[in-house]
């Protein structure tokens, strides 16, 4: 019977020097405060259980110190468990106190009974009282062990419950060996001896799982984890990506959140953490934030997939990152198709969007280019025909008809000339100092038109003088021909550069049609209120125009009527 007891005794040894070695390793590897207690946990229990065999029977001191050091295990046993689960200061001071009282008590006593020997009435009470403190303290941590493990990913749920069971296996080998005998060999004490070797396997896969025991616990997830990588593979957009990934990774880890990102920042998919929140996770896990622990990141060419974990993925949860890591790479594959696929849809319906219009320009084009060829020609005819019978009023009045007609032929084509030159960016402005004031007046003179102009007289800006002629009279002739009067002209200085706004008092645009505006042959459907319908191209060559002399266009909302600006920019106003 000795010589197995020796057996199991080297066994544990062993075993739990195994332990210590592996948990210092996890310690160095993660320097989290999990580990750090789970390394000195069973640095202690390991070093006391390979001393014991060494101090002779008589070395008092010696066989003190170990007894004080052992009766740490538990307190470390807890504090592990409340790195998960925080117990409240007040029990964190009980637990304290107990194991500081059962750690420096034992060197009250002058000496401790040796093996064999009867306990004395004070040794019996402490013995009673450490057992009590140990057990107790066992069964606390077992049952959060247990309970933690309940509605977890299956990896962090067994290995959860194998550390509650190796704890409560320890907790029972202490209690049968403080019912001893009188230090002869019997089989409870081959029975301890044989739970205490057994405990030891069971912290090791609870705190370190082989990837043997690992891959088998994964089994049963095997299903989610080929349905989330069939997702994958079949993904065509960031929705059916995220809708592939998100779920499986957070309940992977147990996690109540999980974001994709872009490398940029934009959030591509959330789960579980509306769009504030899943921001405020991608900052965290950028800085490298410490409040949140539990937030798992794994690095994409095409983005970030962010996990925020429980409180048990920080430990419990490290080694299902391989699994993360192979998902991310086909997620990093499936963005990446993803963003080809939706560039293909943009182009084909880009390229859908400019035949419609093309088409559209064409039948207006051929409208407005036939209707004044139709009257040049016309009238021409009557000239060329009937030139003695005109009286000189009507060859004149015939005579001006044709050149309006020709004028609006010449701005036609112009307009045509303008932007195939924008599209291949042959436009090279001619910059110089422009007196913003004199020039709306001169266009809106020229016009015809009625206008309330409020421009600072003196206003310069750095633009050609042609394209910005050219722009003020295309926005002053759409004010007057599709909105209502009063039409004003305003100018303001903004950051190093003039503003223009050209707003009139009618309809407005359709918001529907907003977004539209500034796009080559794009036109509103008409209505009763619009007096005419043009080609199209005007908003686009002001905008085309504005941006090629270092400026910009865009529309703004007014209530009631429509609002044009342009910005021109380096001014210097004159005071």
């Amino acid at each position: 019977m000795g010589e197995v007891l020796d057996a199991l005794g080297a066994v544990q040894i062993a075993a739990y020097g195994v332990l210590a070695l592996v948990t210092f390793q996890r310690w160095l590897r993660i320097r989290d405060v999990a580990s750090a207690w789970a390394a000195a946990m069973f640095a202690v229990l390991a070093g006391t259980v390979g001393a014991a065999p060494l101090i002779p029977d008589d070395a008092q001191s010696a066989t003190k110190l170990l007894v004080s050091l052992l009766v740490l295990f538990p307190y470390l046993l807890f504090r592990f468990a409340a790195a998960f689960r925080v117990p409240g200061r007040r029990v964190e001071v009980v637990v304290a106190s107990i194991a500081a009282v059962a750690s420096s008590a034992v060197f009250l006593f002058e000496e401790l009974p040796q093996e064999g020997e009867a306990l004395t009435a004070g040794v019996a009470v402490y013995t009673v009282f450490v057992v009590a403190y140990w057990v107790g303290t066992s069964a606390v941590v077992a049952a959060w062990f247990w309970g933690g493990g309940a509605g977890r990913p299956t990896v962090v749920r067994l290995r959860l419950r194998t550390l509650a069971a190796a704890v409560a296996i320890l907790a029972v080998a202490l209690l049968l060996a403080s019912a001893g005998g009188d230090g002869e060999a019997q089989p409870i004490d081959v029975f301890v001896a044989l739970l205490a070797v057994i405990a030891a396997p069971l912290f090791l896969v609870g705190l370190a799982p082989p990837p043997s025991v690992l891959n088998r616990w994964r089994r049963g997830d095997e299903v989610a984890l080929r349905r989330a990588e069939a997702g994958l593979v079949a993904a065509t957009s960031p929705d059916e990506v995220a809708s592939s990934l998100l779920p499986y990774v957070a309940r992977t880890l147990g996690g109540d959140a999980a974001v994709l990102a872009a490398p940029d920042g934009r959030i591509l998919a959330s789960h579980g953490v509306d769009d504030e929140g899943a921001a405020a996770l991608w900052r965290s896990a950028g800085s490298g934030d410490d409040v949140r622990r539990s937030l798992m990141s794994i690095g994409m060419r095409s983005g970030t997939l962010i996990v925020a974990g429980d409180r048990y993925a920080p430990f419990f949860g490290r080694e299902e990152r391989a699994v993360l890591e192979r998902l991310g790479s086909l997620t990093d594959v499936a963005l990446r198709r993803a963003a080809v696929t939706e560039s293909e849809r943009a182009g084909a319906a880009e390229v859908q969007r400019a035949n419609v219009a093309i088409r559209e320009f064409v039948s207006i084009a051929s409208h407005d280019l036939r209707t004044p060829i139709a009257i040049v020609k016309g009238f021409a005819d009557t000239l060329v025909d009937s030139w003695p019978a005109l009286s000189d009023e009507d060859k004149l009045t015939h005579i001006g008809t044709i050149g309006r007609q020709a004028d609006q032929l010449s701005r036609l084509v112009t307009d045509l000339l303008t932007v195939s030159q924008l599209d291949v960016g042959a436009i090279e402005p001619y910059l110089e100092a422009v007196d913003l004031s004199g020039l709306v007046t001169e266009v809106v003179a020229d016009l015809g038109h009625e206008a309330e102009i409020s421009i600072a007289p003196g206003t310069l800006v750095r633009a050609d003088e042609d394209h910005a002629s050219r722009i003020i009279r295309n926005l002053v002739e759409n004010a007057a021909g599709y909105g209502q009067p009063p039409v004003q002209i305003t100018a303001r200085p903004v950051a190093g550069a003039v503003e223009l706004r050209v707003r009139d008092h009618g309809a407005g645009v359709p918001e529907a049609f907003v977004p539209r505006l500034f796009e080559r042959f794009s036109r509103a459907e008409a209505s009763a209120s619009l007096v005419r319908r043009g080609t199209g191209l005007g908003l686009s060559i002001v905008r085309g125009l504005a941006r090629a002399g270092g400026g910009d266009a865009w529309y703004e909302s007014a209530a009631p009527g429509a609002c044009f600006a342009v910005r021109f920019p380096e001014i210097d106003v004159v005071a």
